[in-house]
């Protein structure tokens, strides 16, 4: 689900409840598969627009909405 919706270009005001569930469980173990040493780079395009896109629909202002996606995506670089 993560990659077609990123590769669709779906945003995430359209996704359905369902749809947002199993991306939020993706976001929610990509960083247990990466520690585990899981190649999840083909991913993280996708799940930093699904942070981003959640912060906004959030109503968090576009900085903090940056803010929180890129310290979440530090996850992925150490």
């Amino acid at each position: 689900m993560m990659l077609s919706y990123y590769e669709q270009g779906i945003n995430y005001s359209e996704l359905t409840p369902s749809q947002r569930i199993n991306i939020l469980y993706a976001s929610i173990h990509m960083p247990i598969d990466f520690k585990k040493g899981n190649d999840v780079s083909k991913y993280l395009p996708a799940l930093e627009k699904y942070t981003y896109q959640s912060k906004i629909y959030k109503h968090k202002s576009i900085e903090e909405a940056k803010e929180e996606t890129n310290q979440f995506m530090k996850t992925f670089t150490q």
